[in-house]
């Protein structure tokens, strides 16, 4: 539980602004786990535990039931566990907010937020949040990105395309490309967090599910768009999303930073399979005109050998042939 603005630990304040630069904050800001935090009653100290799917106080507890004193959600002191880390609880992520800003400027946020400080993001997610908020954020940059790089490729090397001079097949191909790394990207992500939990379990395993594991995954995903860079940008893309993803991965599990590399490795040997079906994609359509060809000129052999050309022989009409006189031979000669 940290202050939005400087990042400032807010456990056991009694009042709701930051003690470090007076920040006003809520507890309807924060979603707590319910077996590391308690909350306690500012009279007499009484404990109370949070109630799905926020983890926070019951809403419909207006006194405390030992000293019988009123009590509501903002007079609560909030307090971890002993052994609790107390990093794990922060503010939500922009894009996840409940009175998050307007959708690109959350989204914007959250970006900067993962690319440059991974530990603290993963740290404003909580274990329990629908993994169908990380799959929409994954989802819009990648599609972003994923558009943003075809049409810049259909401009770039087939202007002609726009002006509706290629062919169709040409279109088709680039059709067949955004599918094929649709699906691969999805498979990737799957092989990989399924890999990576594995390697987690081998390594000591971990209190948490998978889906833990695919949160990191996922929201670190947004280093896809650094693929937007020409040339280099897909190597930078694939690197920068490993590494976010380790530090994100130890964080979330709270293991070792061996442990959470390895892990985060464990993509390289899951992208092998989508890599395969990618080049699959790109390959197939030049396989098939050449299996085309090859089909062609064997039927022309073929039809050749069975009707094979022709052959007149010129028939020389002897009484052509006159002999060459012998004065013209002589006179040649001389």
């Amino acid at each position: 539980m940290r202050c939005s603005n400087c990042d400032y630990e807010l456990w056991h304040c009694a009042e709701r602004t930051c003690p470090e630069c007076g920040e006003g904050f809520s507890l309807y800001d924060f979603t707590f786990e319910q077996e590391c935090v308690r909350f306690h009653c500012p009279a007499c100290d009484e404990a109370y535990e949070g109630v799905p799917p926020r983890g926070r106080p019951d809403q419909n507890q207006h006194e405390c039931s030992k000293c019988n004193a009123p009590i509501e959600m903002e007079l609560y002191v909030v307090k971890p566990l002993p052994g609790y880390d107390t990093e794990l609880d922060g503010h939500p992520l922009p894009f996840n907010a409940d009175d998050k800003p307007f959708l690109f400027s959350g989204i914007m946020s959250t970006l900067g937020i993962v690319l440059t400080k991974p530990s603290k993001a993963m740290g404003r997610i909580s274990p329990q949040e629908p993994l169908s908020k990380a799959w929409t954020f994954f989802s819009i940059v990648y599609l972003f990105t994923i558009v943003l790089s075809f049409l810049s490729s259909l401009m770039l090397l087939n202007f002609s395309l726009i002006a509706g001079d290629a062919p169709n097949t040409e279109f088709l191909f680039y059709l067949i490309q955004f599918a094929a790394s649709i699906f691969a990207t999805v498979l990737f992500i799957f092989l990989w967090t399924g890999t990576a939990h594995f390697v987690i379990h081998c390594t000591g395993g971990s209190q948490y599910s998978t889906g833990r594991t695919l949160q990191a995954i996922l929201y670190s995903g947004c280093a896809m768009v650094f693929s937007i860079i020409p040339c280099a940008g897909s190597l930078i893309a694939f690197v920068w999303w490993i590494a976010a993803a380790s530090i994100m991965l130890k964080r979330a599990h709270r293991i070792t930073t061996g442990r959470a590399v390895s892990a985060g490795l464990s993509g390289a040997l899951a992208l092998l399979l989508p890599c395969c079906l990618i080049w699959g994609a790109m390959m197939y359509p030049a396989i098939g005109a050449a299996r085309n060809a090859a089909n062609q000129a064997q039927i022309q052999a073929q039809q050749q050998m069975q009707n094979p050309p022709i052959v007149v022989d010129e028939i020389i009409d002897q009484s052509l042939t006159q002999p060459i006189p012998a004065e013209t031979t002589d006179n040649r000669s001389e």
